[in-house]
C-alpha cells in the first residue's frame, strides 16, 4: 500500500483557499489544504516545545538517585511545578525566534 498523503500546511499569503482539495492519481488519496495564520502557527510550534520541554523536565527533577526509591507523591506536585518554571525558557526562546521569523517576513 502505498504512503498517504493527507495534508500539506502553506502560507496563508499563497493565494489557496483553506480546504481546497487537489485531485490526484487514482489509488492516492486527495490532497486536502489548510492553511494557518502565522499567529496560529506559532502559538502550535510555542506549544509543542513547552509540552516537550515539561516532559523532559519533569523527567530530569523527578531522578532519584536510588532507583528502589520512587518519588513520594506529596512531593510529585513541588516537582511538577518547579519542571513547569524550567520548560518556560526554550518555548519562550522559540517565540522569540517565531517572532523574528514573523517580522523578517513582514519587511520583505
Amino acid at each position: 500500500m502505498p504512503p498517504t498523503l493527507r495534508t500539506i500546511a502553506l502560507s496563508s499569503g499563497t493565494g489557496i483557499p483553506d480546504g481546497t482539495i487537489i485531485p490526484t492519481t487514482a489509488g492516492t488519496p486527495d490532497v486536502v489544504v489548510k492553511t494557518r495564520s502565522p499567529l496560529v502557527r506559532t502559538l502550535i510550534r510555542v506549544s509543542r516545545v513547552y509540552v516537550n520541554g515539561l516532559v523532559g523536565m519533569l523527567a530530569l527533577v523527578a531522578v532519584n538517585p536510588a532507583p528502589a526509591y520512587l518519588t513520594p507523591p506529596d512531593e510529585f506536585f513541588g516537582k511538577l511545578v518547579m519542571a513547569a518554571g524550567f520548560a518556560v525558557a526554550p518555548a519562550a526562546l522559540t517565540l522569540l525566534t517565531n517572532a523574528a521569523e514573523v517580522l523578517s517576513k513582514l519587511d520583505s
